[in-house]
């Protein structure tokens, strides 16, 4: 599916787009990395939404990009809700599997029908494990 979206929407077409028409239709053509179902369509999260693509371009491009804070997970000392989609290909889940244990309290929970948004795709199930979770503090 990705390569279908990549071929159906080339690199080309989104540089002709206007920094946020560019950010939002990239996203939608990566849609198979952050959603359970490789063919949802979610353009419907960028339309009437204003936000600042060239300060989100500079978030993830600079600010971001070399940002690892993994060493300092060790020092949180509030207690840590960790949700992740079996289906997040963006940030897969077993990238937690050894920065989860380094928490001194941390709840994690796999959501078994959900990408990189569980709290969209399986809204019920994660509303109810949050205030589970909250609950127990």
């Amino acid at each position: 599916m990705l390569k279908r979206n990549q071929k159906r929407i080339p690199d080309e077409t989104i540089n002709d787009l206007s920094p946020y028409d560019a950010a939002g239709m990239d996203y939608v053509r990566n849609g198979p990395r952050y959603w359970s179902d490789p063919t949802y369509d979610s353009y419907w999260i960028w339309i009437g939404k204003q936000f600042s693509a060239s300060m989100v371009g500079h978030l993830f491009g600079a600010l971001l990009k070399d940002y690892d804070k993994t060493d300092q997970y060790s020092n949180i000392i509030t207690p840590v809700f960790l949700a992740h989609g079996r289906y997040d290909y963006a940030v897969p889940c077993h990238l937690w599997d050894e920065s989860k244990k380094q928490f001194p309290e941390v709840t994690f929970y796999l959501f078994e029908h959900s990408g990189h948004f569980p709290m969209i795709e399986e809204q019920e199930l994660f509303n109810s494990r949050i205030i589970e979770w909250l609950g127990k503090l």
